[in-house]
């Protein structure tokens, strides 16, 4: 960036084990029982895990 002189941002991922959110957010039961329905979201989801963008409206 700084050779092209252009802006831009560098992201970090750093990923764990996700022990922690087991009981939570990555347990189905739970996620019902919070009255969360992710069913909706998950076309464009899957989207965009394939395609690297968000859907458009």
């Amino acid at each position: 960036m700084h050779e092209a002189r252009t802006r831009g941002s560098v992201v970090t991922v750093i990923g764990d084990t996700a022990d922690p959110y087991r009981s939570t957010h990555l347990d189905p039961e739970w996620v019902r029982a919070q009255g969360l329905d992710p069913a909706p979201y998950e076309a464009d989801l899957a989207r965009f895990s394939r395609a690297g963008r968000w859907p458009t409206a």
